[in-house]
């Protein structure tokens, strides 16, 4: 058996620091699958010789949580030959071709510091009749400033090729929801090569399947009557200095907030936009809850923009809003306008079942009125002419837009508020203002605290705007009955508030 030791020195020290970077669990595995990928990449021929056409990399990632947890990746990609590891485990040692996916002379090191206090790396390179492994304890390392590590031999079949990485005492251990944070990520960073067919991941035995989201097809919303269209175009933009955008921007078939915007490539690898973390910059998106930031998508395939050493962000200097000014204008333009059409477009709901959805919402809200309308009604009171107050106090906390026009030679100022007052009984209440001569002045005020806001009105935009426009049809209709010379218009008003919040609000 050879005396083997492999060199980790200049950058010891810098191994206990790497344990306190800002990664983020999915990035940190990224770091192993992109060796893999690079090792595939960078002998795929030799591979498809020896394992024939359909050879295909698989990287399987193996997550235990007890005893400490453990961490295990193994592929059957080409492997680390003896005569890359010095390169291999010396931290920042910068590989001779940067061109790929291994750029930095970190990636390993800095993951495996990250996740572990032990690890190692046991590995056979293609064609050669030797495998070797490798063992690192952070902490003796740095303790007793050790530079040179041994290397043990092991005997391997010239055909074999793989490598091993095992973490072990770990300082981070993705779990539950995390864990699946890290399959939903890797999913998509990697879509490109899983899509081609020539990579499989498995994470604790489940292969990660890339699905591809649906387009609309619809015609343009201000041209109703005229063919559908695929919401769908190719972008492609030249910043200069080298820089450039390729790729292609749609609108989800369904509104999808949490997996909506693009995601930006680097070497046909997700650098941001990945899981749910989708880049939904402001500029082209809007506000959080807009339509366009729930329908529109794409992939944008970055050419000659550098990344950060853990490849988690672009290093934008100062190309970044340039970049948004082009793409937003390549986005919108004709004949395709992408961000009109996610403003203007609504689907139209399927039809009622009548024999399921239908009879089930009317059986819930019968059964509702049985149990709570009696009582609702008893407390109703007298049918008495009530008059509107001529202002509403302020709201603890509350969102409000105003509108002015003009109707009848009377100006009308309207003020339409959603605030959260969690004292409040009521869903709905207004007020109305006519001092001033020709003017007519309306706030109207929704409690989204109230427990019929909570069941109904909180499923999103659409279910909330629904609540908002029945409120303002109720408050206007009021206002117009009382000008007609109707005394009670006021009460039905307050009547209706209070069979909301009595018999309407429940299961």
């Amino acid at each position: 058996m050879k005396d083997l030791r492999v060199n980790i020195s200049p950058g010891v020290s810098m191994l206990a620091v790497l344990s306190r970077l800002n990664y983020k669990p999915w990035y940190a595995l990224a770091e192993y699958v992109d060796n893999s990928v690079q090792s595939m990449l960078s002998r795929r021929d030799q591979l498809l010789d020896v394992d024939g056409e359909d050879f295909k990399l698989k990287i399987r990632i193996d997550i235990n949580p007890s005893d400490g947890g453990e961490i295990v990746i193994r592929d059957n990609a080409a492997g680390i030959s003896i005569a890359d590891f010095p390169r291999a485990f010396r931290a920042a040692q910068i590989p001779p071709d940067r061109s790929g996916l291994s750029e930095f002379g970190m990636g390993m090191k800095s993951a495996s510091c990250w996740f572990a206090k032990n690890w190692s790396v046991r590995t056979t390179a293609l064609g050669s009749e030797d495998g070797h492994t490798v063992q690192f304890d952070i902490s003796s390392i740095v303790d007793d400033e050790i530079n040179e590590l041994e290397v043990v031999e092991f005997s391997a079949d010239a055909d074999t090729h793989f490598t091993e990485v095992r973490l072990w005492n770990l300082n981070h251990t993705p779990v539950r929801r995390t864990l699946g944070k890290v399959k939903q990520h890797l999913r998509d960073i990697y879509r490109v090569f899983i899509r081609r067919g020539w990579l499989e991941i498995q994470i604790n035995g489940e292969a990660l399947v890339y699905e591809e989201p649906k387009t609309l097809v619809a015609p343009y919303f201000r041209e109703q009557d005229t063919p559908s269209l695929e919401w769908r175009k190719e972008i492609s933009f030249d910043l200069g200095d080298g820089l450039t955008v390729t790729g292609f921007a749609a609108l989800r078939e369904k509104g999808d907030t949490q997996n909506s915007g693009f995601s930006l490539f680097r070497r046909n690898r997700v650098i941001e936009g990945s899981g749910d973390d989708g880049y939904r910059p402001a500029t082209v998106f809007g506000g959080g809850n807009s339509f366009r930031s729930q329908r529109l998508f794409g992939e944008l395939h970055l050419s000659g923009f550098d990344v950060s050493h853990t490849k988690d962000g672009f290093q934008w200097d100062s190309n970044e809003e340039t970049f948004l000014d082009l793409l937003r204008d390549a986005i919108d333009s004709e004949p395709l306008p992408l961000l009109k059409q996610a403003e203007g477009y609504r689907s139209k709901a399927p039809p009622l079942d009548l024999e399921k959805t239908t009879t089930t919402a009317l059986s819930n809200t019968v059964d509702t009125l049985k149990e709570n309308l009696p009582n609702a009604l008893s407390s109703l009171g007298d049918m008495q002419p009530v008059e509107p107050p001529t202002r509403i106090d302020p709201a603890p906390e509350s969102v409000f837009r105003n509108l002015a026009f003009q109707h009848a030679d009377q100006d009308w100022d309207f003020r339409i508020e959603v605030s959260r007052d969690e004292g409040e009984p009521r869903w709905m209440w207004h007020s109305t203002d006519t001092s001033e001569v020709g003017r007519q002045k309306v706030h109207i005020r929704i409690n989204a605290t109230h427990p019929f806001m909570i069941r109904f009105g909180s499923n999103g935009v659409e279910s909330l705007e629904v609540v908002l426009r029945l409120a303002v049809a109720m408050v206007v209709g009021e206002i117009l009955a009382r000008a007609s010379g109707v005394k009670l218009a006021g009460t039905v008003t307050r009547n209706i508030d209070k069979i909301v919040s009595a018999a309407l609000s429940n299961p």
